[in-house]
């Protein structure tokens, strides 16, 4: 697990603090890739059928 201090601030607010980034402004809003991702602060894997 990261630590705090090692999260970048737009990614903290979104992940610690439970926050939302703009509708349709992230880097993968429209991705459609399949496959398995981890979370960027704890690193458990998601999978995307």
């Amino acid at each position: 697990m990261k630590k705090d201090k090692e999260l970048a601030p737009e990614l903290y607010q979104v992940a610690i603090e439970k926050g939302t980034e703009a509708p349709f402004s992230g880097k993968y809003w429209n991705g459609k890739e399949k496959g398995m991702y981890a979370c960027a602060w704890n690193r458990k894997k998601v999978s995307i059928p």
